[in-house]
């Protein structure tokens, strides 16, 4: 009987190359994804980007333009987010930014695509990207550690690995995000995925069909 597994759960077997641990995505969405020896899974996030999504890059690049906004109003001191965002459209005015918003309905893909800006403006020394980033890697960790909590009990054998394109192709943001789970969850390892989700699905595969060999033979999966 096939049964249908989160794919979260497949991308965290490639990433640790077993099927315990904890995978933390952060894409246009985010969520974290934990499975312990026990086979017991648990999960963080996933709600969504009205109700949730902290460390994706859909808040990401929401916040990104915020941030703009808040500087051209004054509110805020200036940062290079308002010249990156407005040569990124190729605009002339702040207020063709609500435009665009508007013709895009507030589209969570196109949003979460601009969270590059906001990597770009980190790497050229931005205070404000800097903080947005920092404040969103704590709330990716957050989630890990909420994992943790369910999952790991005095256990500290396993791993977190990272999944979506905020965390696997940004050093900066990665290193934010160890750092961050280093002080909540303190000797436990935050890697890169060993291998992709394709294989990670034959490795879970592999791993069910040994537990279910070991059910039935009366032996401890």
């Amino acid at each position: 009987l096939a049964v249908p597994v989160n794919d979260g759960l497949i991308a965290l077997v490639g990433g640790t190359l077993r099927a315990v641990g904890i995978i933390v995505i952060s894409g246009t969405g985010s969520i974290a994804v934990g499975v312990n020896k026990q086979g017991v899974q648990g999960r963080a996030g996933g709600w969504g980007h009205v109700l949730g999504d902290g460390g994706s890059g859909y808040m990401i690049g929401l916040r990104g333009l915020r941030a703009v906004c808040r500087a051209f109003d004054g509110r805020t001191g200036p940062t290079l987010l308002q010249d990156i965002v407005m040569k990124h459209f190729g605009f002339e005015r702040p207020e063709q930014i609500l435009g665009w918003v508007k013709q895009n309905q507030g589209s969570k893909t196109e949003i979460g695509a601009l969270s590059r800006l906001v990597h770009e403006a980190y790497t050229q020394g931005d205070e404000t990207a800097g903080q947005i980033l920092r404040e969103e890697a704590e709330e990716l960790a957050l989630a890990a550690a909420a994992v943790a909590k369910k999952l790991f009990v005095d256990d500290n054998d396993y791993e977190i690995v990272v999944g979506g394109g905020n965390l696997r192709k940004s050093n900066a943001f990665f290193e934010l995000f160890q750092a961050a789970v280093a002080k909540r969850l303190p000797g436990i390892a935050v890697i890169r995925p060993r291998r992709e989700p394709v294989e990670g699905a034959v490795l879970y595969a592999i791993d069910q069909l040994h537990r279910h060999e070991a059910t039935a033979a009366g032996a401890p999966a």
